[in-house]
């Protein structure tokens, strides 16, 4: 409680040694004893009782407050025993030194040390209640001294001893204490205020407060107590009144500086951008007249820093800088300086500080505050040559000043940081030696424990493991060296080390019980090391001994701590209740009432917590200041505490944390408080508040993990963008990986791509700085993947051999390298990865995950040879019980493609059987339908819809796996089945969201099933589908249901969907399939304004979209029932034309060659022939084109010669035979062609080429014949005809030729039968009608 109001009541006293006042003992080498001084106290006042019993009850008085540390004023010892001269008291004889008059604070009379009256109280056997009467009867309302020391001897009492006895007090005297707090200044209302908080009596203490808070200060310390209470406890009008009440006190009081120190403070936590303002250009002005009040320059320094403009900013390091030349030796603000200039300093400024300092320190070589400031700015802010010459430079201060502890440990961290590796190891080996000569300092030991931990090989760390480092690091009272060296133990000692070390401890403990050092290291050794049974056993002796030594704090924390960890539940309980109990004797522990409150959080029950919650609410109000109980109270508060008081917690924290801005630890649990159960009001002011922190309260990482975790999860957008700036800027390479990760997990969720690609940039050069973090780096990889420009992606896949060791250690990490390299890899490194994970496999298993990524990853980018090597290495870990459906899935795909048939028939067997026992997956059962479709058999076909049917009637199915099935069905399923699977899809779509895929395939089965009551069905729930759905969303037509609802719809859902995809089509003019089938729609139900409107509307479109060839289709069929004759050889002229224009457009080359097959006349037909003949010469690469062509060319290549283009005609058909030389329809136009040229002798040459392609074709023996009978060679046409009927006797025109060739021979008989038979076969023959009856007229035959 306030320690600045009262120091002249509580004076540290020195140690214990052979000193005076205790001259008259004899000279002892070291420290008294306890028996030394009972054995003084106990002949002092044996005298004393004898003697002088008035002098003898006074002293009990200077005991009783000796043993808290107090020393009591004199003037109240004479209201106490008025008779009795103190002077005569403290020359007598019997007092032998041990009450003496302090010589450094006039008026008080003190004990020499604390256990100088603990064993004078116990010799009196005293009577609290009796001597705390005394005391307040005594007291004068009067005297400000006494009052002070009656309120800090109530305090200790309550604290240290008894919170009932002094409540006791309080209220027997009520009305005295009453008016002796009536006349108290602000310092003490703040105290008395403290003490009846801690006895519970909070009316009173609101009381107190409100009198503190109203009534006006007189002293300088008056005043600073009431800065504090008002920034504490007072409401906004208060503190505004204040605020004007200290000015005026400034301006009559230029000199008080801690008045106006305290003041600065509190206009920065609370003041307006006015009052800060103002208060700037105030203060300027008072160091102006007062330069050389050190104190004040520097908190303004500080001040200007976190509130000023940057102008303000600007002049304030010219003035500095300026005052500094005039007063050199000015360490303190020269100290301050430097982290301004390097906050804010430009970089020329920078450079020119660190040269002027560094020729100061060389004209102050003693000085060390700011030579331990400059090895940190040089680190952080210097060259490479100033910080060689910096490393130089302390090595030989430190030759010159070897004891100096603070720069050798700020000199070491310096090293580290900048130092090469060299100098690292030579300065651990330095270090080592320095430490043996200087075994009790515990700071260079920590960085330099610390540093081995980090940089040091094995042989450096198990030289210190030994017993004699051992015994010296246990006998250093600091927890912090002690727990750095039990870790270096944990991850490097051997068994026999820490064996040794556990007997070395329990030896000590035995021969010295009470060194607390020792014991507490032996606690924890075993909490590290043991065995259960030993833990057990040392918990049970602990707690034995702590009943005998009450007093050490320290040891009951870590007894805490190792019980909270490893106790039993009746060890726990018993700590629980001893520790609550001996709280309540010592309510001033602040370790231990901090680990006490992580027991109970842990192991206690909820009435125990909740009484734990409501008695360190009522601690913490008693002492305010304290931050370690503080962030206890917020941790448990965090996980049992209600809605409620955490709002107010909440809110009351953030006030606390303005006053201590420099508690992280606190801080960092009161955002992840915030994060939990704050409103939107408390976490836009956390959020707020910390982005505003100085740079060195939000250096902790702690800290800025909390704030990452709070921003990520309840920030909003303001928030999240300023956080991850900030990320970017705080991704240093000495960031720890924790801090990373939390920046790396908010920038993934909210960072612009822009954003990220900076944060991998400085994420690249902390992954130089930290080789061993696989989790990092696997995060780095994915953030590459997705947003890492081609030269972040090129230059970390250039080092992939570096981090090849790395990543092998982590399955993630493989998987992410997979989809970056086959995303962004080129052909070297895909293959380094193949032979990376091809090495890695032989010797790892790798997770479900990684292996299906690799899987596809093979099977796109693998050799044959790695890709049967994969599968047989799959195969073998298949087991039907423990295979994952993802990884059945990935290998069914990779099999699938490059599988044998052996190998898919054999998973194809497997999955059926693995179905049988696992709840079926929707994803592996598509995959599983799509290689049946492929590979199955017709058995495994209907296993598989017979399974799949079953699983669809109870299974939740999804889109795709729904698809997959109806296509399998409609074409391996019965007409059973197709019905059954369209109920299914019915009920399915009944109770999901439509998909437009599993809808088209529904509507396609439907039409295939051809069952009208299922059609009508389909029709009217698209029809109900497609009018409901709501304007934002998007829907498709699926082009089956108009070609279905031209055949089955109603008029008014024709008519409706008319309608509605005219207008549809005006948003999706690419859809070319609904497009074709509305056209069709149009054909057969389009009123005739509809009919003409879509003619115009599709020549429009067609003219920007030539290449689509179901439309074009449409659009002429539509020409041709409702379009004249005129319109639809326009629009083939127009795309003949329009591909003139532009050749080289193959899609709209084979539309329109597609397009003429059915809708050209013959003109059109041999010009697009001709065309493409002469396009096809020029790019004869293109397939499709030729494909088209020649297929065209196939069915109406006769229009050429028909047309009489014969040579044109010959050079198409012979380039179509070096096409396709086996295709008879090519040779067939030759031939005929020829023959119209009369190039008998080639034609001949040309059928006689087409029998020997096909020997069983009757029309080649047909053409034949004529090309003969056209040469004359009757006999061998006659032989040709034959051979026609052989193969075919029932073509009419064979039997016609053949009689007219009979006729030429005369074989007129034959000639007239020949006729007779053509005739019966084609009786609307003309032809040979007239040349049957012709033949019979001049053989007479007419008259029979």
């Amino acid at each position: 409680m306030n320690d600045n109001s009262d120091s002249i009541i509580n004076m540290p006293l020195d140690h214990l040694t052979n000193a005076a006042p205790l001259a008259h003992l004899p000279t002892i080498s070291g420290p008294l004893t306890e028996e030394d001084f009972a054995s003084c106290v106990y002949e002092s006042l044996s005298l004393l009782q004898c003697y002088h019993k008035q002098l003898y009850q006074l002293f009990e008085y200077i005991y009783f407050a000796g043993q808290y540390e107090l020393a009591i004023p004199e003037s109240l010892l004479a209201q106490l025993n008025p008779r009795l001269p103190i002077d005569s008291a403290l020359t007598h004889s019997a007092n032998q030194g041990l009450i003496f008059r302090d010589s450094n604070v006039p008026g008080l009379i003190r004990t020499v040390s604390p256990r100088v009256a603990h064993s004078a109280i116990c010799f009196y056997q005293s009577d609290e209640e009796r001597l705390l009467d005394s005391y307040i009867v005594a007291t004068s309302i009067h005297r400000r001294e006494q009052r002070m020391f009656l309120q800090r001897l109530l305090e200790h009492v309550a604290r240290e001893t008894s919170l009932a006895a002094v409540h006791h007090m309080l209220c027997k005297h009520e009305a005295r204490l009453q008016t002796l707090i009536g006349f108290c200044s602000n310092a003490e209302l703040i105290n008395w205020a403290l003490l009846y908080s801690m006895v519970g009596d909070n009316d009173r203490a609101e009381q107190v407060t409100q009198m503190g808070l109203d009534r006006m200060p007189e002293s300088e310390l008056d005043w600073v107590a009431a800065i504090k209470q008002t920034e504490q406890q007072g409401n906004a009008e208060q503190r505004s009144e204040l605020i004007d009440r200290v000015e005026c006190w400034l301006e009559a009081n230029p000199q008080d500086t801690n008045v106006r120190h305290a003041y600065l403070g509190f206009i920065e936590r609370h003041g307006t951008l006015a009052n800060i303002s103002h208060l700037i250009q105030a203060f300027a002005c008072w160091l102006d007249a007062n330069p050389q009040n050190v104190n004040v320059r520097q908190i303004y320094l500080k001040f200007i820093e976190h509130w000023g403009t940057a102008e303000q900013m600007e002049s304030l390091l010219q003035s500095t800088e300026q005052w500094l030349q005039e007063n050199p030796d000015d360490t303190q603000v020269r100290q301050t300086y430097l982290g301004l200039v390097e906050r804010n300093g430009s970089p020329e400024t920078i450079a020119h500080v660190i040269e002027e300092t560094s020729d100061w320190l060389s004209l102050h070589s003693e000085d060390t505050h700011v030579r331990q400031g400059y090895l940190t700015f040089v680190e952080r802010c210097g060259t490479t040559e100033q910080i060689t010459r910096l490393i130089e430079s302390t090595a030989h201060w430190l030759e010159q000043h070897p004891t100096c502890s603070n720069i050798r440990q700020a000199y070491f961290k310096f090293i580290e940081h900048c130092g090469t590796h060299e100098q690292v190891m030579a300065l651990l080996t330095n270090t080592a030696d320095w430490l043996a000569a200087n075994p009790q300092d515990c700071y260079v030991r920590q960085v330099y424990l610390k540093s081995l931990e980090r940089r040091g090989n094995k042989e450096l760390i198990s030289a210190i493991l030994n017993v004699e480092d051992f015994q010296i690091i246990m006998n250093i009272p600091d927890t912090n060296v002690l727990r750095t060296y039990l870790d270096l133990m944990r991850h490097y000692g051997s068994e026999e080390q820490i064996v040794a070390a556990i007997e070395l401890t329990t030896h000590a403990i035995a021969t010295q019980p009470q060194n607390h050092a020792i014991r507490a290291t032996h606690l924890e050794l075993i909490s590290h090391y043991a065995h259960l049974e030993q833990i057990a056993q040392v918990i049970d002796e602990t707690a034995t001994w702590l009943e005998h030594t009450p007093q050490v704090s320290a040891i009951r924390a870590t007894y805490l701590k190792i019980v909270e960890q490893y106790g039993t539940a009746e060890q726990v309980q018993s700590a629980i209740n001893t520790t609550q109990t001996w709280l309540q004797m010592n309510p001033q522990s602040v370790n231990t009432r901090a680990m006490y409150l992580n027991l109970i959080g842990q192991w206690g029950s909820q009435e125990a917590i909740a009484d734990a919650l409501k008695q360190t609410a009522s601690w913490l109000i008693a002492h305010p200041q304290d931050p370690y109980v503080r962030n206890a109270y917020l941790k448990l508060l965090y996980r049992y505490g209600d809605p409620k008081t955490i709002q107010q917690v909440i809110d009351a924290t953030i006030s606390w944390l303005a006053i201590h801005p420099d508690e992280t630890r606190l801080r960092a649990t009161y955002l992840k408080l915030v994060e939990r159960y704050g409103d939107a009001q408390q976490v836009d002011t956390a959020i707020v508040a910390t982005t505003t922190l100085p740079a060195a309260h939000i250096q902790d990482s702690v800290v800025r993990i909390a704030y990452m975790g709070l921003v990520l999860h309840r920030g909003n957008t303001q928030h999240t963008t300023l956080a991850i700036e900030q990320a970017i800027n705080w991704l240093t390479p000495r960031r720890q990986s924790s801090e990373v990760k939390a920046y790396l997990e908010l920038a993934e969720h909210h960072a612009s791509p822009s954003q990220l690609r900076a944060l991998l940039n400085a994420l690249t050069d902390w992954l130089a700085g930290h080789t061993k973090n696989v989790h990092i780096l696997t995060t780095y990889i994915r953030l590459l993947d997705h947003v890492g420009t081609p030269a972040q992606i090129a230059a970390f896949l250039a080092t992939l051999s570096g981090w090849s060791p790395l990543l092998q250690q982590s399955s993630n990490a493989l998987t992410h390298l997979v989809e970056l390299i086959e995303h962004a890899g080129n052909r070297e490194q895909i293959h380094e990865l193949i032979t990376l994970m091809e090495n890695w496999l032989q010797n790892n298993t790798p997770d479900d995950n990684l292996l299906v990524h690799y899987l596809n990853f093979v099977s796109k980018h693998g050799g044959k040879k790695t890709i049967q090597e994969l599968l047989g290495f799959t195969e073998q870990r298949l087991t039907l019980v423990d295979t994952s459906a993802y990884l059945l899935s990935a290998y069914l795909n990779l099999i699938g493609r490059h599988g044998s048939v052996a190998q898919v028939q054999r998973i194809l067997n497997f999955t059926s059987n693995w179905l049988v026992l696992h709840n079926a997956n929707p994803y592996l059962l598509t995959v599983y339908l799509q290689q049946i479709k492929y590979h199955g058999t017709d058995e495994q076909i209907h296993e598989a819809l017979h399974f799949t049917t079953e699983w669809l009637t109870t299974g939740t199915s999804d889109g795709y796996l729904l698809t997959m099935y109806l296509s399998l069905i409609r074409r391996y399923g019965t007409r059973e089945q197709i019905l059954s699977a369209l109920d299914i899809t019915t009920a399915w779509l009944d109770t999901n969201c439509l998909d437009a895929f599993v809808l088209e395939t529904y509507l396609d089965l439907v039409e295939y099933c051809d069952s009208t009551p299922q059609i009508i069905h389909a029709l009217n729930t698209t029809t109900n589908y497609l009018m409901s759905a709501p304007g934002e969303k998007e829907i498709v037509i699926p082009a089956v249901y108009l070609k279905l609802l031209k055949y089955y719809g109603t008029e008014s859902q024709i008519q409706m969907m008319l309608n509605f995809t005219t207008t549809w089509l005006d948003e999706h003019q690419d859809n070319i399939f609904v497009r074709a089938a509305y056209l069709r729609l149009v054909e057969h139900h389009g009123t005739i304004s509809t009919i003409e409107q879509q003619i115009v509307r599709t020549r429009n479109w067609l003219a920007r979209h030539k290449d689509c060839i179901h439309v074009w289709t449409a659009y002429l069929k539509l020409l041709k029932q409702h379009g004249s004759e005129e319109q639809r050889n326009s629009m083939l002229e127009e795309l003949t034309t329009w591909l003139e224009q532009h050749p080289e457009q193959p899609p709209v080359w084979i539309t329109y060659l597609t397009i003429m097959k059915q809708y050209g006349n013959s003109k059109q037909i041999a010009q697009a022939l001709q065309a493409t003949a002469a396009w096809i010469k020029q790019h004869p690469e293109h397939e499709g084109i030729r494909s088209s062509y020649l297929n065209l060319l196939e069915q109406h290549g006769e229009v050429l010669h028909e047309l009489k283009h014969y040579e044109v005609a010959l050079d198409i058909y012979a380039q179509a035979i070096q096409f396709d030389s086996k295709n008879t329809l090519f040779y067939y136009h030759q031939g005929i062609t020829l023959r119209k040229l009369y190039r008998y002798e080639e034609a001949l040459a040309v059928f006689e080429h087409v029998i020997h392609l096909s020997p069983t074709d009757a029309t080649a023996y047909i053409n034949k014949g004529k090309i003969l009978y056209s040469l004359k060679r009757y006999e061998e046409a006659l032989e040709a005809y034959n051979q026609s009927l052989r193969f075919n006797p029932m073509l009419a025109q064979t039997y016609s030729d053949r009689g007219t060739i009979l006729r030429r021979l005369g074989r007129h008989q034959e000639a007239l039968t020949a006729y007779e038979r053509a005739q019966q076969l084609d009786p609307h023959d003309p032809v040979a009608r007239s040349k049957y009856e012709e033949l019979r007229k001049r053989t007479g035959k007419h008259k029979l």
